[in-house]
């Protein structure tokens, strides 16, 4: 498992610096028709660069010299993805809060909703 995780680092590190072969699918609720509602995203090119930027950025503020954590990715996926047109009491149409990602194989973010995701499909 140690071995995963280094080589998934150093694979994320080759995506940080230009490579093009990470996948990444985020998983997100959207609020529509008065509920919210689970859906799966796999992410484009362009989407990807700005998660990238993102993560980069939020890598940079906490001292890691622009190499992303997996935390990082996560994060940047919301910036990029999260929609709040609403309040948290009041959600609004269209409404979207990410809770989780998978990058390159690993899966991050929040453990009961991806469970709750997975219990459902």
């Amino acid at each position: 498992m140690a071995i995963s995780c280094i080589l998934n680092d150093i694979r994320l590190r080759d995506f940080a610096m230009g490579a093009s072969y990470v996948d990444c699918t985020v998983f997100a609720q959207r609020f529509r028709l008065g509920k919210w509602q689970n859906f799966e995203h796999d992410c484009t090119k362009d989407e990807l660069d700005a998660v990238i930027d993102s993560a980069q950025a939020i890598a940079e503020d906490h001292n890691r010299m622009g190499v992303p954590a997996y935390v990082d990715y996560l994060r940047g996926i919301r910036y990029v993805f999260d929609v709040a047109r609403g309040t948290r009491a009041r959600p609004a149409e269209g409404d979207v809060r990410v809770f989780g990602a998978c990058v390159d194989g690993l899966l991050v973010g929040e453990y009961e909703e991806i469970k709750r995701h997975f219990k459902a499909a």
